[in-house]
């Protein structure tokens, strides 16, 4: 891509063509500008910006989306968009969240509908004032979606790398955001020694084999805490907490998988013997 094209309506996003920007502007990024979300992207963090994830995916369907296709009781996906749906049917662990989780989860809801409230998606072109006291059915609907938008992206988000060499010997990864990607996040489980790695080509994700996979082994993929790197301690503790579950990978289940650190300094006598033969 060799020159950028600025929007029309804020100064902090470029488009690749005219033709992006143009359908941008019709769809979700107009939204974006009246809120002036990239502004605060520059003035926050990135894990403070990770949380606005859920309300770009809900402006990027028109409110009649929801209306058609999202049974108001149940919340379950009555539509024909697919790829909706594979993201819609994601885990989310809301009965398995601690207290302190889903308060966390519900503050930022909270946070999430005063910002759609800033804009003129809920009302036709008009931007919204009113208190949580005076909610409609329809804005409580609409809440309850960003809710499990978010819960759906808590669970499901996986990180997205570029290449970066500019200031080391060697060639590292750079973080440029994150993303959910159904077609991994739905099929593949966590292990703490993945026989697959993630590979970011554009916008796509690929899940390529690091190693050869027999005949009726599992493949898997990794949140985070590779076992040579985190002890299995810490690693159990954190995936419980941000995930909501006990891994029972191999590197998990037995105590002798080390990390590089405390791998021993000397090849072991009866290890320099098998070697010889």
């Amino acid at each position: 891509m060799q020159q950028t094209v600025p929007c029309l309506e804020c100064v902090h996003v470029a488009f690749c063509s005219r033709d992006c920007r143009d359908q941008a502007l019709l769809s979700f990024h107009r939204y974006e500008c009246e809120l002036d979300l990239y502004r605060e992207r520059q003035l926050g963090t990135e894990n403070a910006f990770n949380i606005f994830m859920a309300l770009k995916c809900l402006i990027q369907r028109p409110k009649t989306f929801y209306l058609d296709n999202i049974d108001e009781t149940t919340l379950n996906f009555d539509g024909e968009d697919l790829d909706f749906q594979r993201c819609w049917d994601m885990v989310t662990h809301r009965n398995t969240r601690s207290e302190a989780s889903l308060s966390r989860v519900l503050v930022i809801t909270i946070l999430l509908m005063k910002c759609l409230f800033r804009t003129s998606y809920l009302d036709d072109d008009k931007k919204i004032k009113t208190d949580f006291e005076k909610l409609s059915e329809e804005h409580l609907f609409f809440g309850r979606i960003l809710m499990r938008m978010f819960l759906i992206q808590d669970m499901n988000s996986h990180p997205v790398f570029a290449i970066d060499n500019a200031k080391h010997s060697q060639v590292g990864l750079e973080t440029l955001g994150s993303g959910v990607y159904p077609a991994i996040g739905r099929h593949f489980n966590h292990s703490c020694d993945p026989n697959t790695i993630r590979v970011n080509v554009g916008s796509t994700m690929y899940l390529t084999s690091s190693r050869r996979i027999n005949i009726g082994e599992e493949v898997t993929d990794i949140y985070s805490m590779h076992y040579s790197e985190i002890n299995r301690d810490t690693r159990q503790e954190w995936l419980k907490e941000k995930f909501s579950f006990i891994c029972d990978c191999q590197a998990c289940r037995s105590p002798n998988w080390l990390t590089l650190q405390n791998l021993p300094k000397q090849i072991p006598e009866d290890s320099k013997t098998k070697l010889k033969t």
